[in-house]
């Protein structure tokens, strides 16, 4: 937990592209279908303050043999996920994301943290409705990130 905050509210890069590698060892040993990967993207506003988007590069750290596909955009600024209770964040990435590009028959949506998986769900969306047969998801991790205001 201490890692995954400093990732992504003490902006220390190098934990995705480690987090990456366990991530790519998981992918490897469940043998995927897919070796397209595609991050869940930040809105260009945030990606400003922080400077890097976690789940690029945790695609990063994934390793060889693995295309990195970041083909989804966030078309509005949302509320940070962290600050909705469970209701809120469905409501608040509804509608977020959109396709550009060409989309692979099947995809592996890349993210740090999966909670509800409200975010991961409408990413889903975004790709099948641009014809992406199947969508897969893997997260370096489940379940609520405590703040430290908490």
């Amino acid at each position: 937990q201490r890692a995954l905050y400093q990732l992504k509210y003490g902006f220390v890069e190098s934990i995705a592209v480690a987090f990456g590698k366990l991530v790519g060892r998981g992918l490897l040993a469940a043998d995927t279908v897919s070796r397209s990967l595609v991050p869940v993207p930040m809105h260009e506003k945030r990606l400003r303050v922080r400077d890097f988007n976690q789940a690029e590069l945790i695609c990063d750290g994934v390793g060889k043999g693995f295309e990195i596909r970041p083909i989804i955009v966030r078309t509005r600024h949302t509320k940070e996920q962290a600050k909705c209770d469970r209701e809120e964040r469905f409501a608040n990435v509804n509608g977020a994301f959109s396709v550009i590009g060409e989309v692979p028959h099947t995809a592996i949506l890349i993210d740090d943290v999966a909670t509800t998986g409200a975010t991961l769900q409408q990413c889903a969306l975004a790709l099948k409705s641009a014809g992406t047969k199947h969508v897969y998801a893997a997260v370096f991790a489940h379940g609520r990130l405590t703040l430290p205001s908490e």
